[in-house]
């Protein structure tokens, strides 16, 4: 239930800086990220080892997640 609930409220927010160029580097690391994901379920302290998967935790890192629907969450807290 809880992780329903986490994938209906969640979303990803990004300064404005980053915003036009957030699309173009996303596409970029779109194949990158399915081995990142495989290599941290293996090793939750896996590090990047080339340019690309480095790239993606670089975008990765920028993005936000927000949950001010999610009870509990400090998005939440602070919108109450």
């Amino acid at each position: 239930m809880q992780k329903r609930e986490v994938n209906k409220t969640a979303s990803f927010r990004t300064s404005a800086e980053y915003q036009k160029n957030i699309v173009s580097e996303l596409t970029d690391i779109g194949p990158v990220v399915p081995d990142l994901i495989t290599k941290w379920e293996k090793n939750p302290e896996a590090k990047p080892t080339n340019h690309q998967e480095k790239q993606a935790l670089n975008v990765l890192n920028r993005l936000k997640l927000v949950a001010k629907e999610l009870k509990g969450s400090s998005g939440y807290k602070l919108c109450r």
